[in-house]
């Protein structure tokens, strides 16, 4: 016997046969409400990732005068291996799951828990890279300031 029920915050609809549970999508007005804002939530970050990388490409060769006595490569070093991952990874950790699947649907690694590991896996080699490259200045006897 089938029944319908009200929708849940537009998420969808229970369905209920034989006892069991069943789960299907609904394709109301909630639903497509919900798509829409998390594809403008999902393109904002998009665009702000983009500006951030923008900006961490340029950074090196305009150094502040805390880096200014630092070799190129360095500066580069520390902003590209510390700033790209780190943006990626919150970037995966922020997006909406369901807009990058839509996106980009033949990566398989862009499924569900796999992809906020990734992206935490991003930000935590980028506040490594930090450590590494303030190691190296130290080593090269390079002011740091803190």
């Amino acid at each position: 016997m089938w029944r319908r029920h009200r929708p849940r915050l537009g998420a969808g609809r229970y369905r209920f046969r034989g006892g069991g549970l069943r789960y299907r999508a609904a394709s109301g007005i909630g639903a497509g409400k919900l798509r829409k804002k998390a594809v403008a939530i999902s393109a904002a970050l998009l665009v702000v990732w983009l500006l951030f990388m923008a900006v961490l490409i340029a950074m090196p060769f305009t150094p502040d005068e805390r880096y200014a006595t630092w070799p190129f490569w360095l500066i580069a070093f520390q902003y590209w291996t510390f700033g790209i991952p780190f943006f990626t990874g919150f970037l995966f950790i922020l997006t909406d799951v369901r807009v990058l699947r839509r996106a980009a649907p033949r990566l398989r690694l862009l499924q569900g828990a796999r992809l906020r590991i990734l992206g935490i896996a991003l930000v935590v080699v980028g506040v490594i890279a930090v450590g590494v490259t303030m190691a190296i200045a130290n080593a090269m006897g390079l002011p740091t300031g803190s």
